[in-house]
């Protein structure tokens, strides 16, 4: 009995050790599982049997940015015979690099991009070369101050051609410094020294009689006249030009200074004026007219230096007087309103032409021994389409030329 007890006490001990072993295992293995990521139990991680990847990070924002621009004034100190480089002073001192690119301006006008190939700090000067024109613009003048933009963080270094190095060396050649002389050395005592003799013998005064008055080698034709600084260079390098855009300096390069400055017009006219007869046909009558039009928009579509469109509404009285129309005693006074749009092309502040196109109303304000049929064919509506052009020909004063379905005339404008 007493050996029965000991083995049943051995097998209850036995039982006990391994639940608890059983249980300690089980609470390992659920923390083990619990510190697994869910990612590796994905259908897909299970196939592969590799770990999906954490999803990459999201870009970061890029914000552009806006160049600074620069401006100040700069003298054309001289330019080389090809118009192609500029020695240019800066009065305020304000420092440029080599490889800048600068935009000559005029107003709010682009005149010339450049690009500085050398600087001379010590005199506040530098040396540009051009690489586009804008606006029918070719040369600058010396002596000639303009406004000046640069653009930072342009820093093209640019790549000088055999052109480019002489014409450097031109501009710079009047401000070289001279050098000093040098220091003569003492010389070994000699025979006494000659007179000079002159390079150039005076001519005597029967030398000068035998000149001829007229050579007819030398004077068959008069001298050409020095070219102007618009006019084309035979000796200038044509190179590519760079894209520069002037909206890159915060300048439009729609917008131009405008050629027509006077919006509104006063003219005062003689001519001809069309209207209708009792028989259907249609007779030009002498009159005068006044007109006013007002520019309300421009230029639309052509904005060059020499050449501008604009739009302008146009009313306007006029006068006539027909006598002996029907009969040898009739007589009416006849007052037509006109309205008309009108299209202008202007090519300078002093000329320019136009298209206009509108309605005339004629109206009887008086007859004598007039018959109604006839009054009722005066008061008649004529299409107006016509053509002109005007010419300055004092300040503000233009002589215009009118000539168009509805009549012709002559007249004398006013803008302001």
């Amino acid at each position: 009995m007493r050996i029965k007890s000991n083995a049943l006490t051995f097998v209850n001990s036995a039982r006990f050790t391994g639940a608890l072993v059983l249980a300690s295992a089980l609470l390992f293995s659920f923390e083990s599982w619990a510190l697994v990521d869910d990612s590796a139990l994905s259908p897909d991680a299970v196939l592969k049997g590799v770990e999906t990847p954490p999803p990459p990070p999201p870009p970061k924002k890029r914000f552009r940015k806006e160049p600074i621009i620069r401006e100040f004034r700069v003298l054309v100190l001289r330019r080389s015979n090809s118009a192609r480089t500029y020695l240019m002073k800066d009065p305020a001192g304000s420092e440029t690099q080599t490889g800048k690119l600068i935009l000559i301006k005029q107003i709010n006008t682009p005149v010339l991009a450049l690009r500085v190939v050398k600087i001379y700090p010590e005199s506040k000067q530098f040396a540009a070369k051009r690489v586009k024109r804008y606006n029918d613009y070719h040369a600058l003048d010396p002596d000639q101050q303009f406004a000046a933009l640069e653009k930072t963080g342009d820093d093209l270094i640019p790549l000088l051609s055999e052109q480019d190095e002489k014409d450097i060396i031109e501009i710079e050649q009047p401000h070289v410094a001279a050098l000093p002389p040098p220091q003569s050395q003492p010389s070994l005592p000699g025979p006494a020294e000659a007179p000079p003799i002159p390079l150039l013998a005076p001519i005597s005064n029967e030398a000068k009689r035998k000149v001829p008055a007229f050579d007819p080698e030398l004077d068959s034709a008069a001298s050409p006249e020095p070219a102007s600084s618009d006019a084309p260079r035979s000796d200038e390098v044509k190179e590519p030009e760079e894209d520069v855009d002037p909206e890159e300096f915060g300048l439009p390069q729609d917008e131009i200074s405008p050629l027509e400055s006077h919006p509104n017009w006063i003219t005062l006219s003689l001519g001809y004026y069309r209207n209708t007869s009792p028989a259907g046909t249609s007779p030009y009558f002498t009159g005068a007219g006044f007109r006013y039009a007002h520019t309300f928009k421009g230029p639309l579509f052509l904005r060059k230096t020499t050449l501008q469109d604009s739009i302008a509404l146009e009313g306007g009285i006029h006068f006539y007087k027909i006598i002996n129309f029907v009969s040898k005693s009739d007589a009416y006074e006849i007052l037509p309103l006109s309205l008309n749009l009108r299209y202008n092309f202007t090519f300078s502040s002093g000329f320019g032409t136009y298209f206009s196109a509108g309605i005339l109303k004629n109206s009887v304000l008086r007859s004598i021994l007039g018959t109604d049929d006839t009054t009722t064919a005066l008061s008649s509506w004529v299409p107006s389409l016509a053509a002109g052009s005007f010419f300055q020909v004092g300040p503000q004063w233009y002589l215009r030329l009118d000539l168009g379905v509805e009549g012709a005339g002559l007249g004398l404008t006013l803008k302001f």
